[in-house]
């Protein structure tokens, strides 16, 4: 912990305030607590959750939530309740989300407003954009904000990427641990690989399954019958069907969503795609992680493909997606050339090199 006085100084660096005795027993009363928080994550259910802990941490989580969106503009709203009632004895916290969008200019007047020690209110800040090769994609004007120098100084910035593969297994055995349920092995790989890495969608999915159960233990057959919660189940038997080269399952599992069919065609692509990426890196021999039941399949998929193969997969996507959004197909008919063409390529899968 640092000295007041080490304190004091960092916060004059910040506000470039000197010998200003209210100020310094101001900022001396709240040195403990955050003057205000930047909480950068892309799934807003563990933003959420963390921004409640340091909350309550701060003994803030009595205090009323005000949330405000970046997309709709910080109006006099926003700012009175900032600075004007900051000055007051009332306690507020205030979340504005997806604070990336904020222009430089109004970053700029924030930083200065964010200068000045307001104990009463708790302005939390949530980054919600996508993160990219394992870091936040934040403007460069932010970065270099006062504001945020002095926030990563005094720790008031968390980090924290979507859930990976390890993370959804982790994310999965907290959530049934809270409800008391205890996850098969089997059970806990099948809902590994076809959970989508929201954390919010697993939540939902635990909670299901907490109906669903009787004696507290979830079983391999329990995740059939929460398919109608879970979209990405059905999506995951139909590239079940599609990698084991049955087109007659495929296409009849499309044709029992009925209407619903148009709306399987993205969510399919995405699938598809992350699924291809990991058998190009299982063929490259990078290190992916892969649930075990299913790493012996899918090296052996990767193998028959080859790189030409599969980079075939990733042209059979691409075009699936221009026709419908060149208007071309509608997007029914996409998702049935797209399937018949994958399971053409799984079908009948050439052997290549590792140099192709």
């Amino acid at each position: 912990m640092e000295s007041c006085l080490e304190a004091f100084h960092l916060w004059k660096q910040y506000t470039g305030i000197s010998g200003v005795d209210r100020v310094r027993i101001t900022w001396l009363s709240c040195m403990d607590k955050p003057g205000f928080y930047f909480c950068i994550c892309p799934d807003s259910l563990l933003a959420r959750e963390h921004v409640h802990d340091m909350l309550a941490s701060c003994g803030y989580n009595d205090c009323p939530v005000t949330v405000f969106w970046a997309d709709e503009g910080l109006g006099e709203k926003f700012w009175d309740v900032l600075t004007l009632q900051g000055l007051g004895s009332s306690r507020q916290t205030l979340f504005i989300r997806n604070a990336q969008i904020l222009s430089a200019e109004v970053w700029k007047k924030l930083s200065g407003a964010l200068g000045i020690p307001r104990p009463g209110i708790m302005p939390v800040f949530f980054f919600e954009g996508a993160w990219e090769k394992g870091q936040p994609k934040l403007p460069a004007y932010l970065t270099r904000l006062k504001c945020f120098e002095f926030a990563g100084k005094k720790r008031w910035i968390w980090r924290s990427p979507s859930l990976d593969s390890r993370g959804i297994r982790n994310f999965l055995q907290e959530r049934a641990k809270f409800r008391n349920l205890t996850l098969e092995p089997n059970t806990l790989e099948i809902l590994e690989e076809i959970l989508p890495p929201d954390a919010a969608a697993i939540s939902a999915v635990v909670e299901q399954l907490a109906l669903l159960v009787d004696d507290g233990v979830v079983r391999p057959e329990h995740t059939k019958e929460i398919a109608s919660y879970v979209p990405d189940m059905v999506l995951f038997d139909l590239i079940r069907h599609i990698q084991d080269g049955r087109l007659d399952k495929a296409l009849e599992l499309v044709l029992r969503e009925g209407d619903n069919s148009d709306g399987v065609l993205f969510p399919l692509l995405t699938l598809m795609t992350r699924e291809a990426r990991i058998l190009w890196q299982l063929l490259a021999g990078e290190n992916v992680y892969v649930p075990q039941h299913i790493v012996g399949l899918k090296r052996r998929l990767a193998a028959n493909l080859g790189f030409r193969g599969i980079a075939k997969i990733f042209a059979a996507l691409s075009k699936a997606e221009w026709n419908v959004k060149s208007g071309q197909l509608q997007p029914g008919q996409a998702l049935e050339e797209l399937i018949a063409e994958l399971v053409r390529l799984f079908t009948f899968p050439r052997k290549h090199t590792r140099t192709d």
